[in-house]
């Protein structure tokens, strides 16, 4: 708001000034050719407002400089008292990225790749490009079967024929239901005394490393309470079995003591790692 006549300046260039003032710039001791009453005067004219361009600001500070002329050089009253309002437009929005290296929703990309996009700013602000991508993982692996023996006591003791057609239900089918393992959890025999159950015990069992085949099926046993004491069952299924000359079939992992009481065995399947440990009851 003024009266009577201004001219201010940003940063030392002109940039507004009112239409009752002439010079370039005005003497100072000019005065204005029309009087013109502030809106708080007695006429209640509003305040005048003039646009000027942002490329005239500078970074950091500005300096805005008004000077204020009366119309008589005999006047006792004067009102200056300049405003710079900022109005600052609405953030474009970038432009849409494109090229880019790999391509969206690209899929099998290798290792490593070169990550490159184009981008650019309507107002030259530096931009953040940001690539999002999920893990690889590896395809499913297949399905896999582990054959568990239980408590075959009564089979060994009376009916061997159906403990051989177990362990050969267990071959015929190890390609389609991708058998990889046989644990037999204790109680191989009903009497551990009688070596004739053990024989018919060893007759099955067999089935699954037939001679000259010893890693046709990956298998272990435990001993349960029916097949105590144990000597018979090292006899049958003891270190001997599984490490004959002291070369141990690739899947048999060890024992504790001297004796094959307790062991494990190792296999892998669908990707994992199988550690399976057989303890005696």
């Amino acid at each position: 708001d003024y009266d009577d006549a201004y001219v201010c300046y940003l940063n030392g260039i002109e940039v507004a000034r009112s239409s009752n003032i002439s010079g370039s710039p005005p003497a100072s001791t000019a005065t204005a050719s029309s009087g013109h009453e502030a809106s708080g005067g007695s006429s209640g004219l509003p305040p005048e407002s003039t646009v000027v361009s942002a490329a005239l600001l500078l970074s950091g500070e500005n300096l805005l400089a008004c000077q204020g002329h009366n119309a008589t050089s005999t006047s006792t009253d004067f009102s200056l008292i300049p405003e710079l309002e900022e109005t600052v437009p609405p953030n474009a929005s970038p432009d849409p990225p494109s090229n880019e290296s790999p391509p969206d929703q690209a899929t099998g990309v290798e290792g490593n790749p070169q990550l490159c996009v184009d981008v650019s700013d309507f107002e030259s602000e530096p931009l953040t490009a940001q690539f999002f991508g999920r893990e690889m993982t590896e395809a499913p692996a297949d399905d896999f079967t582990i054959v568990v023996l239980p408590d075959t006591q009564l089979y060994s003791q009376t009916f061997p024929s159906v403990f051989q057609s177990q362990t050969q239900w267990i071959i015929d089918n190890q390609a389609a239901l991708n058998i990889v393992f046989v644990s037999h959890v204790g109680d191989i025999v009903n009497v551990a005394n009688v070596e004739q159950q053990w024989i018919n015990a060893d007759a099955a069992l067999s089935l699954l490393d037939p001679a000259g085949n010893e890693e046709l099926m990956p298998y272990g046993l435990a001993v349960g309470n029916h097949d105590q004491p144990t000597t018979l069952f090292n006899t049958y299924f003891g270190l001997n079995r599984f490490c004959p000359a002291s070369v141990c079939r690739s899947y048999y992992g060890g024992n504790f003591g001297t004796t094959n009481n307790n062991n494990y065995q190792l296999f892998t399947a669908g990707g994992m790692d199988f550690v399976v440990i057989h303890l005696e009851y």
